[in-house]
């Protein structure tokens, strides 16, 4: 009988070999041999990875480093930019997941393009080191790959110093930006020539300058839809403000043109401000039946600017303005100090609640309002404007309700009390009543002295 079987394993280049022997306690019992070929298992080694960092060309030259068992690739992370610099390593399970998603076969190497607001490089993973065949097959020598970067990486600074010139230059300014796939330099020269001449006959001098900017198109720019424009034309001319461009679309070559170029300058650089002349105005603005919500006026809202001229002027404010130009929905309201004392009662009744600073910025909403702090810069309160809303309804509007008007005689009333208030915060007559009240004593002590 048998009882059991003994396995015999024997290993040769290629072949492992599972060999069974029975075993029994009968003397006289046969006994036969069976065997299996099974072929050989590969043993995953930890991968090694190159460390070093100073390599643009990912050459394999460096230390390695024993990766843990479930790394699954070695990668390289070329930077483009300067926030996104050259690394290499073991990949994380986030690089791995990135990694895999784009690899069209299991143990393929993979390059994938990364690109965000900030930055742009290129990430490859691969088994071996971390060379991968991917980013080699791009180029024939790691010569050739080191200049082409190189290049990448001027271009690339010449993006960033064009994106941060719009940004600095067009956050409280304006600029003209000239983008052209060749060096368009008549078009360089006479626009700027245009520009200074517009300036010059417009009295715009100091921090109000028009700047202009001209950019050499080699690579994407991922910004203000210029990559898009410029597809369907060899160069696009934008003006931009509070971060917002508006492109030149009239028909015809703009050299040919200069009257037509200072016209389209001139419709951007005017602002659409509506100036409230008196309390009529204001209450029209904010509804007359005291809820703004009618079909027609469902998505409109109202940007008001108060200021003082001459103690607290907003200089920005015709930016503010010229930033929703062409915007249906958003009307530009200006107020400026010293109001009059009915127009007062009604900004202080109907939008109760605002500070008493001298400069305020107040948006409004579907009956709704909210003053918005007077330090913030007009492409922030272009984007706060376009995103904000009431976030009730009508009946109920939040955060601030827009009150209902007032009659003639409530105007009179509180009109009457401001100007009783200014009255007694004149200084002339605070000095004038100081000096009455000082000669009546000094008259009483000398009558009565004697």
């Amino acid at each position: 009988m048998i009882q059991g079987c003994l396995a015999l394993i024997t290993t040769t280049n290629s072949t492992t070999t599972i060999a069974f022997v029975p075993t029994s306690t009968t003397n006289n019992a046969s006994s036969t041999t069976s065997s299996i070929s099974v072929p050989p298992v590969p043993i995953l080694k930890p991968l090694r990875c190159y460390q070093h960092t100073d390599q643009w060309s990912g050459k394999p030259t460096g230390q390695k480093t024993n990766c843990s068992v479930d790394t699954a690739f070695c990668y390289v992370l070329i930077g483009h930019t300067p926030s996104l610099k050259q690394t290499r390593g073991c990949a994380n399970k986030y690089i791995t997941r990135i990694c895999k998603e784009h690899q069209e076969s299991p143990g393929q190497s993979v390059c994938v393009n990364l690109r965000s607001e900030e930055s742009r490089g290129k990430l490859c993973c691969c088994r071996d080191h971390n060379y991968c065949n991917g980013l080699v097959g791009r180029v024939n020598a790691r010569w050739w790959f080191f200049l082409i970067s190189w290049i990448i990486l001027v271009h690339d600074k010449a993006v960033d110093r064009t994106l941060a010139r719009i940004r600095a230059h067009s956050e409280d300014g304006r600029l003209v930006v000239l983008v052209c796939k060749t060096k368009c330099l008549k078009e360089r020269s006479e626009i700027s020539k245009w520009i200074r001449q517009f300036n010059t006959e417009h009295n715009v001098s100091g921090e109000s300058l028009l700047g202009f900017h001209f950019h050499f198109y080699k690579l994407p720019m991922a910004a203000y839809e210029i990559d898009e424009k410029i597809r369907k034309k060899p160069s696009v001319l934008l003006y931009v403000v509070a971060g917002r461009p508006f492109y030149y679309e009239r028909q015809g070559d703009v050299l040919k043109d200069k009257a037509e170029f200072i016209e389209w300058l001139l419709e951007l650089e005017k602002p659409s401000l509506a100036q409230v002349k008196d309390y009529l105005e204001l209450d029209n603005y904010l509804g007359i039946e005291g809820h703004n919500c009618s079909e027609d006026k469902e998505w409109h809202k109202y940007v008001i600017l108060v200021h003082h001229l001459t103690q607290c002027r907003d200089f920005l404010i015709n930016n503010i303005a010229r930033s929703f130009h062409g915007d249906p929905n958003v009307t530009t309201i200006e107020l400026v100090r010293p109001l009059t004392p009915e127009t007062e009662a009604v900004l202080n009744w109907r939008l109760v609640g605002l500070s008493k600073k001298c400069r305020m910025i107040v948006v409004i909403h579907n009956s709704a309002f909210l003053e918005v702090d007077n330090d913030i810069s007009p492409a922030q309160l272009y984007h706060f404007t376009q995103s904000w809303t009431n976030q009730g309804n009508c009946s109920h509007p939040v955060p601030n309700v827009v009150r209902a008007p007032l009659n003639d005689i409530q105007i009179q009333y509180f009109s009457d009390e401001i100007s009783i208030k200014e009255i007694e915060y004149n200084r002339v007559y605070i000095l004038v009543g100081t000096i009455g009240g000082i000669a009546v004593v000094a008259l009483a002590i000398s009558i009565f002295w004697v």
